[in-house]
């Protein structure tokens, strides 16, 4: 497990050896199992599943494979949501397993968590995002109740947080179709929505293919920030006002110097990061037609539907939106 302690860092390796048991799955079990409650947080140390989904109910489709040592689970955990795709073993494997309850008290324990863990994490959301943008770009879309997303960034962050992005932060109005991030330049600041819509794009051949969209207490421009090397900071998708859209800009070296110095901050600005990813990815797969909406499942004691909210998110909500609204009042 010495990988693990690469990828994730020394302090959750530690954590997860003490808190893991290991168990063999076979070729064809599920890890998840779409609309079942998640009860283990899985990994292994090989690529031994993968992603499967229905096309509207039907046909099986194959998205991709489960990285090693990534997750499994994890994303419904940050969406507080039932997962709406299966991940299935393709060979027997001794798999780690984490009960999500103990897993849970980790995250709540943040001041005490190696950052390095939920950047880690962040990155390969943000990898799956990218290939799934590809992998599903020529489908049929379908706009779908964005309402969770609202305002979770905001939910993670504390009140000392956001009174220094309130500090740093500039104001500007884009216009309807007015281009807010170009892909494939740089990009130097990351956007927080006070107000309006905004369009996720992609170029393809020529042709503009629109990946989804983002509204109000959402963050643009935070791949780029979860990139290295060469590819860092530029841009993976374009992003247009639609009618008017109100943001806030953040210098990306203000914020990397706040991330290196504040162990705390860093550690809840990525946790929100990874939740709004996981988001994305959840509502890629609905709006493609892909995974369960408007299931009968249950998912502790609620209907599987992307517009339903259990306590704990509208607990969540409650606290963002107070928030949210102190922010704005700071610029609008």
């Amino acid at each position: 497990m010495n990988n693990l302690s690469e990828l994730y860092g020394k302090e959750f390796y530690e954590w997860a050896l003490k808190n893991s048991s290991e168990k063999n799955i076979i070729k064809g079990e599920y890890l998840v199992k779409a609309g079942k409650e998640v009860e283990h947080i899985y990994f292994s140390e090989k690529i031994n599943s993968e992603y499967q989904t229905f096309n509207k109910g039907k046909d099986l489709v194959i998205l991709d494979g489960l990285e090693a040592y990534e997750l499994s689970g994890l994303d419904s955990f940050l969406t507080l949501s039932p997962p709406i795709t299966d991940v299935v073993s393709i060979s027997e494997c001794n798999y780690n397993q984490i009960p999500i309850e103990k897993f849970s008290k980790y995250i709540d324990s943040s001041n005490m968590i190696d950052t390095n863990f939920i950047i880690k994490y962040a990155q390969i959301l943000s990898k799956k995002l990218q290939s799934r943008n590809d992998l599903l770009a020529n489908r049929e879309k379908e706009t779908i109740n964005e309402l969770k997303k609202i305002l979770l960034f905001f939910g993670d962050l504390d009140e000392i947080d956001i009174a220094w992005f309130q500090k740093v932060g500039k104001y500007f109005k884009y216009k309807d179709q007015e281009i807010i991030i170009e892909e494939n330049k740089n990009v130097p600041f990351i956007y927080i929505i006070l107000s309006g819509f905004t369009r996720v794009f992609i170029t393809r051949g020529g042709k503009e293919i629109s990946v989804g969209q983002a509204s109000k207490g959402e963050i643009l421009g935070e791949m780029s920030l979860l990139l290295t090397g060469k590819s860092q900071d530029v841009a993976t998708a374009s992003v247009e006002a639609i009618e008017n859209a109100d943001l806030i800009a953040i210098d990306k070296n203000l914020l990397r110097t706040k991330l290196n110095n504040d162990k705390g901050f860093s550690f809840r600005f990525y946790l929100s990061i990874s939740r709004m990813l996981s988001f994305r990815l959840r509502d890629q797969l609905i709006s493609s037609g892909l995974g369960i909406k408007n299931s009968n499942s249950t998912f502790n004691g609620f209907e599987i539907d992307n517009d339903d909210i259990d306590l704990e998110m509208l607990s969540k909500f409650s606290s963002a939106g107070s928030k949210f609204d102190s922010f704005c009042r700071r610029f609008i």
